[in-house]
C-alpha cells in the first residue's frame, strides 16, 4: 500500500509539472497578441462588368490604404491592428489595370478593438494603477503574476484547541419591534 501511495504522489507531481508547462506556454503565447487585435478578412467581389479585367484590391483602414494592393486571386488577408484606437472602419476597392476600372468603396465593417485589450483585476504587486489598460503606463501583464503566483504559500500551523475561552465580539444590533438596542451574539455559560 506504502509503494502505491509513493507511485501515485509521483504522478501526481509530474502531471501538476505538465500542467504548469502548459499553463507557461499558454501564457507565452498570449504575449504575442497582447496590445494588437489580429483581423481575419474575407471577402467576394461579384463582377458587373466583364469588359474590365480586375488585377487586385485594397484594403483600406479607416479610409487609408493598408498595406500594399493585393492581386485578384486573393480573398482573405489577416492583419495587426492596435489597440490605441477604440474601433477601425476595414472596407475594400477592387482595382484595374485602367484608373477609371476602379470600382467605388464596399461596405465598411466597424471592428472594436476595446474587447481585445488585456484586463487586471488585482495588483499583486501594488505599484500598479487601478483601471488602466494595457499599453497604457503603469498596468499589469500577465506574465508579471505568474512569478508571485508561483511562490509557495506560507503553511497555517493548526494551534489546537483553545487554552481559555475567548469572548465572541460586542456587536448590538436594533430590534425592529421594540425599538432597543439589543447585543448581537449573547454569552453562554
Amino acid at each position: 500500500l506504502r509503494a502505491e501511495k509513493n507511485e501515485d504522489v509521483v504522478n501526481g507531481a509530474h502531471r501538476l509539472t505538465r500542467i504548469e508547462e502548459l499553463l507557461e506556454d499558454c501564457f507565452s503565447v498570449l504575449e504575442n497578441y497582447t496590445g494588437q487585435m489580429t483581423a481575419h478578412v474575407s471577402w467576394q467581389c461579384p463582377q458587373s462588368n466583364l469588359d474590365i479585367q480586375l488585377s487586385g484590391y485594397k484594403l483600406l483602414v479607416d479610409g487609408k490604404q493598408y498595406g500594399n494592393a493585393m492581386h485578384a486571386g486573393i480573398r482573405t488577408i489577416r492583419l495587426q491592428l492596435g489597440l490605441d484606437q477604440s474601433s477601425y472602419r476595414l472596407s475594400m476597392v477592387a482595382i484595374s489595370e485602367k484608373p477609371q476600372g476602379t470600382s467605388g468603396e464596399s461596405n465598411v465593417v466597424e471592428a472594436l478593438s476595446t474587447p481585445f485589450k488585456p484586463y487586471t483585476f488585482y495588483c499583486y504587486h501594488t505599484v500598479h494603477r487601478q483601471d488602466v489598460k494595457y499599453p497604457a503606463y503603469g498596468c499589469c501583464k500577465y506574465q508579471d503574476s505568474i512569478h508571485y503566483e508561483r511562490q509557495c504559500a506560507k503553511k497555517l500551523a493548526n494551534q489546537g484547541l483553545l487554552q481559555k475561552e475567548v469572548a465572541p465580539p460586542s456587536c448590538s444590533l436594533l430590534d425592529i419591534f421594540d425599538g432597543e438596542f439589543k447585543p448581537l451574539l449573547s454569552n453562554h455559560s
